[in-house]
Order: structure tokens, then sequence, then C-alpha cells
């Protein structure tokens, strides 16, 4: 399948509201549960995807369209400032806004197959480009949807008895 900028926008815009939907009324002690001792919480996964909205995607998208020499520096474990002291529905709200912001001001870009090709250099990745970044950003949303099903799911691991070997989701990754 070929990148389509209308559809991973399409996706982009949806991750917000399935969040509030799915979250916003679970336990804390679930939004504080971890999947594994060195993993995530929901709420610091929601405070991860608040920074890319502030410092990845849309900086890292400017950079790459003014063809930068090297994108912008991104702090893989800035969420542990954004979470503290932030309830997790302020976090909710904060994506939704930023989210909206960043695919608004994509639409307004009225990108084209050229634009899509442009490059920047990633410090680790090396060359990329604005068509690999917005296929990340998607992907990257998909990737955490799926990291907080686990830590949902985890939470039943205890209580699902002979049925666990047929729950991959429960003793996978």
């Amino acid at each position: 399948m070929q990148f389509d900028l209308d559809t991973a926008t399409l996706l982009l815009s949806k991750t917000p509201k399935l969040l509030e939907i799915w979250l916003c009324d679970l336990p804390e002690a679930w939004l504080l549960a971890r999947a594994k001792r060195d993993s995530w919480n929901i709420h610091e996964i929601l405070g991860h995807l608040v920074y890319c909205e502030t410092a990845d995607w849309m900086p890292r998208a400017q950079a790459i369209l003014q063809q930068a020499a090297e994108l912008p520096h991104f702090d893989e474990n800035a969420q542990i400032q954004i979470t503290q002291n932030t309830q997790t529905g302020a976090l909710l709200i904060r994506l939704a806004d930023l989210r909206k912001q960043n695919l608004h001001s994509i639409q307004q870009l009225q990108l084209r197959e050229n634009d899509l090709e442009k490059q920047s250099r990633h410090p680790k990745l090396g060359r990329v480009d604005l068509r690999n970044l917005l296929a990340a950003w998607a992907a990257h949303d998909l990737g955490h949807l799926a990291q907080i099903s686990r830590v949902i799911a985890r939470q039943y691991k205890d209580d699902s008895g002979p049925w666990i070997e047929y729950l991959p989701i429960l003793w996978r990754h």
C-alpha cells in the first residue's frame, strides 16, 4: 500500500477521540499500571503523545520542509515532566487540542508530492523525508494504542486462568 496523506491524517485525527472514549473513566490504578516493570503506564504514554505533538512531528516537518541540515533534538523521556501534577483528563484535552492544531497546520501546507520527498538528517537514522515522518507519525500513534491495549489487558492476566494461552496480549512483548 502506498502512503496517502489523507488517510494518515484521518487516522491521526481519530487517536485523541479514541483515547478519550477509552480512558476517560478508567480507575486511576489502571492508568498508573504498567504492562512490565520498566514500561510506561497509560498516564506516561499520554504525556509522551502530548510531548510529541509539541516537540517532534510538526517541528521536524517544518525542518524537513525548510531542508534544514538536521532535525531538532527530541527528548525521549520528556513525558516525565509533562505528567507530573497533571491529571489524565487534562492530558487527553491537551492532546486533542494540539493534534487539532497540528493537523490544521498540515492541511494549510497543501503538501504536494515534491514536498513529501524533501529531506533532512535525523541524528540516529540518517536521511529521512517528509513522507517517512508523516507515515511514522501515524504508525507511532497505532503503536501506542497497542501499548495501551496491552497495559489494560494485563490487568486480567492473573484471572484469565487456562484461557491465557489463547490470549497472547497477556504474555507477548
